[in-house]
């Protein structure tokens, strides 16, 4: 049991440790970028995500995978976050679906997605920081919101009735205030 905890100990000290010095994740030969150690941080942007591609034939191909990969994960936290606000306004018992993620219809209706930052690692390993700018969060928000009523639609009917669906979808369709 002691050697047990010894063990875990050092682990830890040795995770924090290599934790500070922030290498990149395929490489110790470089320092990493601190958007890429732990959770991304990057001023004035939220919902951030970071996309990573390995070896590409092409540096636009590994550019777009990467970028893909980045916002895929943007727009599954801003389907979260939206769930969670559209879920807090509704019945227990009614429980919404969240658009598909990986769709490029889905995601050409999120403009407002930023790719922040890149870093390429000395294994040629490209990672890209994508988010959403401040002064576009309120709009992005508001299109999560339409997205998961439109595809909620009939499950909303059911359980609210056409009259209280009207007034739910109404306030959630209605564009975000300036």
């Amino acid at each position: 049991m002691k050697v047990k905890n010894i063990v875990v100990l050092l682990a830890v000290m040795h995770g924090s440790s290599l934790w500070a010095a922030c290498d990149f994740p395929d490489s110790e030969r470089a320092e990493a970028p601190a958007w890429l150690c732990g959770e991304p941080r990057f001023e004035d942007a939220s919902f951030l995500a970071v996309g990573d591609k390995s070896r590409m034939p092409s540096v636009s191909l590994q550019n777009r995978f990467a970028g893909r990969m980045g916002i895929e994960q943007v727009l599954s936290k801003l389907f979260l976050a939206a769930h969670d606000t559209l879920q807090e306004e509704l019945p227990v018992a009614v429980k919404l679906e969240i658009p598909d993620n990986s769709d490029p219809v889905v995601a050409r209706r999120f403009m407002g997605i930023r790719v922040f930052d890149k870093a390429k690692s000395p294994q040629r390993h490209l990672y890209v920081l994508v988010g959403v700018p401040e002064s576009e969060r309120a709009a992005l928000m508001a299109r999560a919101r339409q997205d998961i009523v439109s595809l909620n639609r009939d499950r909303l009917l059911a359980a609210l009735g056409p009259a209280g669906y009207k007034a739910f979808a109404d306030k959630v369709m209605a564009p975000p205030p300036e």
